[in-house]
């Protein structure tokens, strides 16, 4: 559940509390949302978009291929896409026995590049666009 637009019932909110601190950008209305099922509560989903959000540019982001490897991995550990921490965290909480592989994956495609940009929620933009053409 991405949180951008939520309506929690109070007797919900009491029990869950507020989003969890660690959770300093991202993640916490996720962690939020999987916290809440597993405690048996149920989430809808409106029927039609209340709203809207762009996908992020992959210019100079840490999915960007073309920044040097490093520079992509100081990249993915900020704070707007995967701290090392509040990540852990999360994993630990909702991937199960073998969390530690699902947490090391973002910092593995940093390295090898993201192979599947069309599939990913966050990321758009081919980076040739905007390139001149002779």
């Amino acid at each position: 559940m991405f949180g951008n637009c939520v309506l929690i019932p109070r007797t919900v909110a009491k029990k869950l509390e507020n989003i969890d601190a660690a959770f300093i950008h991202s993640l916490g209305d996720l962690d939020y949302g999987l916290r809440a099922r597993k405690l048996g509560y149920s989430i809808w989903v409106a029927p039609e978009y209340v709203g809207t959000c762009s996908k992020n540019s992959i210019r100079n982001s840490w999915v960007d291929t073309k920044l040097p490897v490093l520079e992509r991995l100081k990249k993915v550990v900020q704070v707007k896409a995967f701290p090392l921490k509040p990540w852990a965290i999360f994993c630990s909480r909702h991937s199960g026995a073998f969390w530690l592989i699902y947490w090391f994956l973002p910092y593995l495609r940093a390295i090898i590049g993201y192979k599947n940009l069309a599939a990913s929620p966050t990321f758009a933009e081919d980076i040739s666009q905007g390139s001149s053409q002779g």
